[in-house]
């Protein structure tokens, strides 16, 4: 997938990485040449997560993504004051 391409469809999730750090994220993982699991904790709403199942997806392999989060607010704004 394209950089403007992910950028584009990595916005429409809300996170607190930005799309630039998340195209970082899924160029690394698409491009490591082996089988890995991966494991995110603090998810929030999945932005990264999504960002690596996609780079997982293109890779073609076996590999597993593990998301947790234990996100108790209710808004981003009380995340953030936390």
């Amino acid at each position: 997938m394209q950089k403007e391409e992910f950028k584009n469809f990595i916005s429409k999730i809300d996170g607190l990485i930005n799309e630039e750090s998340c195209y970082v994220l899924y160029s690394l993982l698409k491009d490591l040449n082996m089988k890995a699991d991966v494991l995110e904790v603090g998810a929030y709403k999945g932005r990264v997560s999504v960002a690596l199942a996609m780079a997982i997806k293109e890779r073609n392999d076996k590999s597993k993504i593990f998301s947790i989060d234990f996100n108790y607010f209710k808004t981003k704004e009380e995340f953030l004051y936390n």
